[in-house]
């Protein structure tokens, strides 16, 4: 994120997809939670936070897999280097890195099954009414 809002301030500064990692934790991150890191905040507050504060982490990540919880940030003592959420654009992951994370690799022979419990899921949520968000 701090990439991009460098390119806005410094002609001469680039950025490749890694930013896009950067959006996938944080992304990752607002389906767990319901809400993105600092949406509480007013943008431009937002903005001056994401580069001071270390990188966000789910609210409860006792609840998510250790693989969730690692493919996003740093929260086990695993010693993979493909997390989302790591600050140094230099060190962040490519999408063929986290391609090979276990959260991902996990999932291997198990896309129709997640397919169906993902329909089942927002089939319920659809009967509910589903106007306020599920957490």
């Amino acid at each position: 994120m701090r990439e991009v809002i460098a390119c806005e301030q410094q002609l001469d500064t680039t950025y490749d997809a890694r930013c896009d990692t950067w959006s996938l934790g944080i992304t990752a991150i607002e389906l767990g939670d319901g809400d993105p890191p600092l949406a509480d905040l007013h943008p431009m507050r937002a903005l001056f936070k994401i580069p001071r504060n270390p990188p966000p982490k789910l609210r409860q990540p006792e609840i998510w897999s250790a693989e969730f919880n690692d493919f996003i940030s740093k929260t086990s003592p695993w010693k993979t280097k493909c997390r989302c959420l790591t600050k140094d654009y230099e060190k962040r992951p490519t999408v063929s890195d986290l391609l090979q994370h276990k959260f991902i690799t996990q999932i291997e022979g198990k896309d129709v099954m997640l397919q169906k419990q993902l329909k089942e899921f927002i089939d319920i949520h659809q009967c509910t009414g589903g106007t306020e968000k599920a957490r």
